[in-house]
């Protein structure tokens, strides 16, 4: 929506300023013909050259109207075409991803209705429930989550946040599941106050989602870095690890919602839509997130570049 809206600015930027310059042209060329042609009292004249030189200028305005309409037109329905198809896409990868943890609850439930489960079984039996109960509210949460961000009147509850500190509380929430993985976490954080403005609850949860997906998809031993650099104008998060590489022709396509990789599945809830939540919440924040290959000692690397605050 918002690159929409630049867009249309910049068409009525773009026609204004052609207006302008034929309106210029058409005031030249009357004077021009005027006092080249027309005497001072041949008043039929004059009135004659006004009327023609009047109706010029009124036939450019609404030619430009007029194409400024048409393009306008044109921007919004390719981005209603594009929106339309990517909530196509996402509701029927979402019913696709559905689709396995139901049937399995459906199918559970009804073997224990029917009492065709053993009794020593069926705790597991209640206990797979449940976790792929958990699964499809996880999926149906990401979905939910990922809509509300692309919404026109969602706005964030922006405060002053020292960056290092809010990186580094959220690096050590993730410490015992990097144990249990059998990888090992560097931190590599300024001793110093960096502040950024920030929501804190969307931040958080962009970064929680590249810090989980660096755990959910890498194999044990892999070693992850999370890493802070300051800029001039902005601070850069990087999480890097010596994991599963990806293709350089999907450095792009994984922020894709849905997107068929691997390396697109947050949390291994098989989502779909961490990174490109992650994504569009940096977005918000005035920054930008990508995939750099080209990081030494690792496969890959998430790079998060958020505007700087004075402090």
């Amino acid at each position: 929506m918002k690159h929409l809206r630049r867009k249309i600015v910049w068409y009525f930027i773009l026609f204004a300023f052609l207006l302008q310059v034929a309106v210029s042209a058409l005031d030249s060329t009357f004077e021009f013909f005027t006092n080249s042609y027309l005497g001072q009292k041949d008043t039929g004249g004059w009135a004659f050259a006004f009327g023609i030189f009047f109706t010029l200028n009124i036939l450019f305005f609404v030619l430009a109207a007029f194409c400024f309409y048409r393009f306008v037109k044109k921007a919004v329905a390719k981005e209603a075409k594009q929106q339309a198809e990517e909530q196509r896409i996402m509701y029927a990868s979402l019913a696709h991803d559905l689709k396995t943890p139901l049937t399995s609850v459906v199918g559970f439930a009804s073997s224990l209705i029917d009492r065709k489960i053993p009794l020593e079984k069926q705790d597991d039996v209640l206990g797979t429930i449940h976790d792929k109960a958990v699964q499809m509210n996880v999926l149906l949460e990401s979905m939910l989550s990922y809509s509300k961000l692309g919404a026109a009147n969602y706005s964030l509850h922006m405060e002053k946040t020292d960056f290092c500190k809010f990186i580094r509380n959220i690096s050590a929430g993730f410490y015992t599941d990097f144990e249990s993985h059998g990888m090992n976490l560097s931190v590599e954080i300024p001793e110093k106050n960096l502040f950024v403005m920030a929501d804190k609850t969307e931040l958080s949860r962009a970064v929680g989602n590249l810090i989980s997906n660096a755990i959910s998809h890498n194999p044990a031993g892999t070693e992850v870095l999370v890493k802070i650099i300051e800029d001039k104008k902005s601070l850069r998060l990087i999480i890097a690890d010596t994991g599963n590489e990806i293709a350089e022709a999907d450095a792009e396509k994984i922020f894709t919602p849905f997107v068929s990789g691997n390396e697109a599945r947050t949390a291994g809830k098989n989502s779909g839509l961490g990174l490109a939540i992650s994504r569009k919440e940096v977005q918000l924040h005035g920054g930008k997130l990508y995939l750099d290959l080209g990081v030494p000692r690792f496969t890959k690397a998430f790079v998060m570049e958020v505007p700087k605050c004075k402090e």
